[in-house]
C-alpha cells in the first residue's frame, strides 16, 4: 500500500476511534451515576489522548517526507531480529498494548458496550499502522 494513501487514510478511523472512545467513557459514569467526578478525570486524559495521537500523526507524515520507501509492508509489524533497537522495543510495547486492547473488547462485548468493542479495534488498527510505519523507515 502507498504511504501517502495510508497516512490520509487513518486519519479518518483516528477520529472515529476517538469519538467512539469519548462516547464509551461519558456512558459510563452516566450508567453508574458518578458524572462530574469521573469526568473531571477523563476530560484531560482524553484531550492528551487527542494531543498525542494528532502529534504522532504529524510525527509520521514529517518522516515519510524524508524516507525513500513509498510503501507500506504489513509483514513488517512482526517482530524481526535484523530491527534495531528503538523499532524492537517499539513493537514489544505495541504488543503490550494490543493484548490490553484486546481485553478492552472482550469487556466491551461482555458488558455490551459496542462503543467500546469497536474504539479498542480501531485503536489495534492504529497501532498496527504506527508500527509497520515506523518500521518502513
Amino acid at each position: 500500500m502507498k504511504k501517502n494513501i495510508a497516512w490520509f487514510a487513518m486519519i479518518p478511523v483516528c477520529i472515529i476511534a476517538l469519538y467512539l472512545s469519548f462516547l464509551s467513557a461519558i456512558s459510563v459514569p452516566q450508567s453508574l451515576y458518578c458524572k462530574s467526578a469521573s469526568l473531571n478525570l477523563f476530560i484531560p486524559a482524553f484531550f492528551t489522548i487527542c494531543l498525542c495521537n494528532i502529534l504522532l500523526h504529524l510525527i509520521a507524515g514529517l518522516f515519510a517526507k524524508k524516507s525513500n520507501n513509498k510503501y507500506l509492508n504489513f509483514i513488517t509489524f512482526l517482530y524481526n531480529k535484523k530491527d534495531k533497537f528503538i523499532i524492537k522495543f517499539f513493537k514489544f510495547i505495541t504488543y503490550i498494548i494490543i493484548l490490553i486492547l484486546s481485553y478492552g473488547i472482550f469487556l466491551g462485548v461482555l458488558n455490551k458496550d459496542l462503543c467500546s468493542a469497536i474504539w479498542n479495534a480501531l485503536s489495534i488498527i492504529i497501532a498496527i499502522f504506527y508500527v509497520t510505519w515506523f518500521s518502513s523507515l
